[in-house]
């Protein structure tokens, strides 16, 4: 697994998640770029495979440290549902 550090744009949706304690959480795509304070690259909105967990993949990695999974995604209504592990 990567370093923690090494994912520095996405520790804010970290601290989010661990803050959540939630069992589920739905964010759209814009929720997710207001809590990074960046904009999601295109291939979040055009690609399934940039939500999917592998070492290259930071967002999903993000999501994995803070002891979640990404469940599901829509690239049309542009949402994410994440579930704790």
């Amino acid at each position: 697994m990567i370093e923690r550090e090494s994912m520095y744009k996405f520790d804010p949706l970290t601290d989010y998640l661990e803050k959540r304690g939630t069992d589920t959480v739905t964010l759209s795509f814009s929720d997710i770029e207001r809590i990074i304070s960046v904009k999601l690259c295109p291939s979040a909105r055009k690609y399934q495979q940039y939500w999917q967990l592998c070492k290259t993949h930071r967002l999903p990695l993000a999501v994995d440290c803070a002891g979640y999974t990404i469940d599901s995604v829509s690239l049309t209504e542009e949402k994410v549902v994440i579930k704790k592990k």
